[in-house]
């Protein structure tokens, strides 16, 4: 059996859409000693046998490359990956950013080496969507997961494996065995800024790439990721059988990038890079890794790094009859409508249906935020 100091770590970086998570992808896929996992569960909620989604049709899904993907596909892909011998040991290098990143991770002591996976991926892909017949429901885990059994022990932070004295209840796809062995970081990003970005991406021209013909507001991902925030932190809190996760908030990593990516790096245990704040632009390997979802990276295969912003929130001057939270986060509809009149040429229709959107998701954008890591 392995030793503590042995066990793979897993980093689980869950979000939303349109969250500036690429973005800070890009950041870990600067290092040849992580193993980056990314948006694994996304064909297995779309397309595969027991998908969540109804966005493409049958015949859609069985022409699809990913039509025999399920959710335990993917978790044996995750674990494979965790689980197998790295290559030979090697020294911590900051960056390869045209080359693949290697499996070689952490060198121990002992010059024995073990991986160190970080998975960026979306809430929403393995927790029903509000309008499926298992959401709101526990103990529902994917049929072809029934019977796992975690084949690897990691170490996710906490010296215990938790207990049956305070049961959790589990309202994901997924077995918890599998969920508590990871470390949890929640990215998030204002809904006045996420939405209309998600809208883009389903009407033309970005459409056309991308796929997605309409804008779903159940898709937008808050609603999942509070319910994912809650259990992990109910199962951190009740049983210790997991580390007590973290939020950061896209806002805050934008202004002060350099701190907030040295506690997610402390969160999964392994040491900051300077490196990872800077990047270069259209690397092949990244390109190759977001091809799956055309059209949604662009901003961020285009992007070279993380790039300090005086003004993360509206500007003072620009507020007008707005609301402003106990942190100062400014809620102002009249000043988010001026920009999204600009963006998509004063067309009432998305405006109306953007706004009604970040309505309904801004609570449990606040939730959140109120939890989150501040530096």
């Amino acid at each position: 059996m392995l030793s503590v100091q042995q066990q793979p770590k897993i980093l689980m970086i869950a979000t939303h859409p349109r969250s500036t998570s690429t973005a800070l992808e890009r950041a870990f896929l600067t290092r040849k000693d992580l193993v980056c996992i990314h948006e694994p569960f996304g064909e297995a909620f779309y397309y595969g046998p027991e998908r969540m989604s109804d966005r493409y049709s049958d015949k859609e899904c069985s022409g699809s490359d990913y039509s025999s993907t399920d959710f335990n596909s993917v978790v044996n892909d995750i674990m494979e990956k965790a689980r197998s011998a790295p290559s030979s040991p090697q020294q911590q290098t900051s960056s390869s950013r045209n080359e693949q990143p290697s499996s070689s991770p952490q060198l121990l002591q002992d010059n024995t080496t073990v991986p160190t996976i970080v998975i960026k991926d979306m809430a929403q892909y393995f927790i029903p969507p509000k309008e499926h017949g298992l959401a709101g429901k526990n103990h529902i885990v994917a049929k072809s997961l029934e019977d796992f059994v975690l084949p690897v022990s990691t170490d996710n932070g906490t010296k215990s494996h938790g207990n049956d004295v305070l049961p959790v209840p589990n309202p994901t796809l997924l077995p918890e065995e599998f969920l508590t062995s990871m470390r949890y970081v929640f990215l998030i990003r204002p809904p006045h800024l996420s939405v209309p970005s998600y809208y883009r991406c389903c009407i033309p021209p970005q459409s056309n790439e991308t796929g997605f013909d309409h804008y779903r507001s159940s898709e937008a991902g808050y609603r999942e990721l509070r319910i994912l925030y809650d259990y992990v932190s109910a199962l951190a809190a009740r049983t210790g059988s997991v580390k007590q996760p973290i939020i950061v908030d896209s806002l805050d990593l934008i202004a002060n990038p350099e701190p907030l990516v040295q506690r997610i790096c402390q969160q999964g245990d392994f040491p900051f890079d300077e490196a990872m704040l800077s990047w270069g632009e259209n690397a092949a390997y990244e390109t190759q890794l977001f091809e799956k979802w055309k059209g949604f990276h662009n901003d961020a295969l285009s992007s070279t790094g993380f790039k300090r912003s005086s003004t993360p929130g509206a500007p003072a001057r620009e507020v007008q009859q707005a609301d402003t939270t106990k942190d100062d986060f400014v809620i102002d509809y009249a000043a988010w409508r001026n920009k999204w009149n600009q963006r998509f040429n004063n067309d009432e229709r998305i405006v109306s249906d953007i706004e009604n959107s970040v309505r309904e998701h801004m609570d449990d954008y606040l939730y959140l935020r109120s939890r989150r890591m501040v530096v």
